[in-house]
């Protein structure tokens, strides 16, 4: 197969944005997806999302919109003020640029199109560096390749992590598995246990679903509440079911993983609904599960508490 290029994501993806119907987008997604060996399909179903990175992976590019703006009209030879009156009608900067880009690209591409492997690099590089000039030099680099609009919009829209193509996670789900020819319910299950949709893809892919194991520190997908419209409709969810209520806590939604032994030789970590890290904020319950014996994953909220009762969430903040 050959490599799959930004252009060529920036279609399939415009195509689905193009259409409000779920069972469109997802089956332009899935013909796409279809096309694309391991490597490219994780990076495709991911930039789809996007994530410049696995959500299980907690580098992050530390970009703003100052430093791609600078670059952007630096190579256009922009006016600040063209620029922002863009960014003001269009709402975001991806769309913007899909106007202001010349055609051909600005500055030379030598025959050399933008490749999804070629982002996955640049953004590596981007993770890795701090320094304004160092960060300014490599976005210059992936935008002066840029040989059509649409390639600068998306590499913005990945950037910046704002797709605006109405593609949810459950749209990318069933174009997986309309692509790969296995069933919602499976790619769900193993998202579960696996964290990454973008390996899960791949699993897919290779009809290896049933392999899928839990690892810790590889965090779940979250089991959020479903709301229904009506008390009648809760009553025919739950109907011939059995079910348990319980008090609903005002806190932080987490997962507390834990492995090794106690005190300071345990390893703990903490992740948000959003997969992020945040064992940093919260030093006391680090060092309270440190001192559990096992390896387990806890499920719950973060919540205040003091003296035996659970203190307002605003404590928290």
């Amino acid at each position: 197969m050959p490599a799959a290029t930004l252009y060529d994501f920036a279609v399939a993806n415009d195509a689905a944005a193009a259409t409000t119907k779920k069972l469109q987008k997802q089956a332009v997604l899935s013909e796409y997806f279809r096309t694309l060996d391991e490597q490219d399909l994780r990076l495709a179903v991911r930039y789809a999302a996007g994530r410049a990175f696995a959500s299980t992976d907690e580098r992050v590019l530390n970009v703003g919109g100052a430093i791609v703006g600078e670059v952007v009209r630096s190579l256009l030879k922009l006016d600040p003020a063209a620029l922002h009156e863009l960014y003001i009608r269009h709402g975001e900067l991806g769309n913007a640029l899909r106007e202001a880009w010349p055609e051909p690209a600005p500055s030379d591409t030598r025959g050399r199109p933008l490749l999804l492997s070629d982002l996955a690099a640049a953004f590596d590089d981007l993770a890795a560096t701090g320094n304004w000039e160092n960060k300014s030099e490599i976005l210059t680099g992936l935008f002066a390749r840029c040989a059509h609009g649409l390639e600068a919009t998306y590499l913005s829209k990945i950037i910046f992590g704002d797709m605006r193509t109405g593609v949810q996670e459950g749209v990318l789900q069933a174009a997986i598995a309309q692509a790969f020819g296995t069933s919602l319910a499976s790619i769900q299950r193993c998202q579960l246990l696996v964290g990454d949709l973008d390996e899960v893809a791949v699993l897919a892919k290779n009809d290896a679903l049933d392999v899928a194991t839990f690892r810790l520190f590889h965090p779940l997908q979250f089991m959020l509440a479903t709301p229904q419209e009506s008390a009648q409709d809760a009553a025919d969810t739950l109907a011939g079911r059995p079910f348990y209520a319980e008090d609903k806590l005002d806190g932080i939604r987490a997962q507390v993983h834990k492995s090794g032994g106690t005190g300071s030789a345990a390893r703990v970590a903490i992740y948000t609904r959003t997969m992020d890290r945040t064992d940093a904020s919260f030093p006391d319950v680090v060092e309270a599960i440190a001192l559990v014996p096992g390896e387990f994953l806890l499920d719950g909220e973060l919540v205040p508490w003091r003296d035996g009762q659970v203190l307002p969430f605003a404590h928290s903040q």
